[in-house]
């Protein structure tokens, strides 16, 4: 294959479904990518093969023992590849390790990919983030079945000093939860998580990332405004999961009064993002982008200014 630029974005347009014969000569075509000096091009291929790998390849027929050992090979492969690319370009496995976000569920391959987080925090390669792969551990992980004894281990670690551990550990506390579990009660959780998230934020967002689809009990969006308000500072810039702004936007985004507290405690832009949500003009709401258009936050008045300015202009 001819090594120029448009023939890897080609390549990348492949639909994933080959016959094993295909496949096996798809993989080295794609993997030779990994070592382009074009940032973007490795982040592409990265994302194409963990597609491949954990999902495309060997849908509908997980089950066989037979193909679970595939997938395993084709891990071990991945795995190599990817340290291969490391030696000449830094950021390889921790491209790899920020799509492993996706992969907790995926079997055979959560153990496998637990024993090679062990083996880089043992001998870690230059410019791996440690404290990402310590979070992935906790997503891959399968404490004991018991809820009390899991939901026991992952709060323990919303006091752990990383900030990926925390997050993660959050994640599983709300991914796990089912209506039948106590002891800790889904309520016990969310006391213990919201206390966390106002002395070090970063935990309440991981909590719903899973809950966030469907109809959302009507106590969360003023649950989620009140740790916003009292939190010591900002959620980690560098999260694998939303904080609670990102919800928050869409939450509110029908409630002027809501938008109108979140100008008064002084986030203007998360504000700006929710009244600005829907396309179409929201009741109530022109007069909170008057608000945001005299604020002292010169981008969001601007912004909210142009704003007014089309609505008007659209009448």
């Amino acid at each position: 294959m001819p090594r120029t630029d448009q023939a890897f974005w080609d390549l990348r347009e492949s639909p994933l479904k080959f016959t094993p014969e295909q496949w096996d000569a798809y993989y080295p075509c794609m993997a030779q990518w990994l070592q382009h000096d074009n940032a973007e091009i490795r982040t592409c291929t990265i994302e194409r093969l963990c597609t491949a790998v954990f999902w495309a390849e060997h849908s509908g027929v997980r089950s066989s023992d037979r193909s679970q050992q595939a997938q395993l090979s084709r891990l071990a492969w991945l795995i190599a590849c990817v340290q291969s690319a490391q030696r000449m370009h830094a950021d390889v496995v921790n491209l790899f390790l920020g799509q492993l976000r996706y992969t907790s569920d995926v079997q055979p391959v959560a153990q496998a990919l637990l024993n090679w987080f062990d083996a880089l925090c043992a001998q870690p390669p230059h410019g791996v983030d440690i404290a990402l792969v310590q979070g992935l551990r906790v997503l891959h992980e399968t404490p004991d079945e018991k809820w009390s004894v899991r939901a026991a281990h992952w709060l323990a670690l919303l006091d752990d000093p990383l900030d990926h551990v925390r997050s993660c550990a959050a994640y599983r506390l709300g991914r796990d939860y089912d209506e039948d579990n106590s002891d800790p009660t889904d309520e016990e959780v969310m006391r213990v998580v919201s206390a966390k998230e106002i002395e070090r934020p970063g935990v309440a967002g991981p909590l719903w990332a899973e809950r966030h689809v469907g109809d959302w009990p009507p106590y969360i969006n003023l649950w989620m405004l009140d740790l916003l308000e009292r939190r010591k500072g900002s959620a980690p810039k560098n999260a694998l999961f939303n904080d609670i702004d990102f919800y928050l936007h869409e939450l509110c985004s029908h409630s002027p009064e809501q938008v109108r507290r979140m100008v008064r405690g002084g986030f203007f832009e998360l504000a700006l993002m929710t009244a600005t949500e829907h396309d179409q003009p929201v009741p109530g709401m022109e007069s909170v982008l008057r608000e945001l258009a005299t604020c002292t936050h010169e981008r969001v008045a601007r912004a909210a200014a142009l704003r007014l300015a089309r609505l008007a202009k659209a009448l």
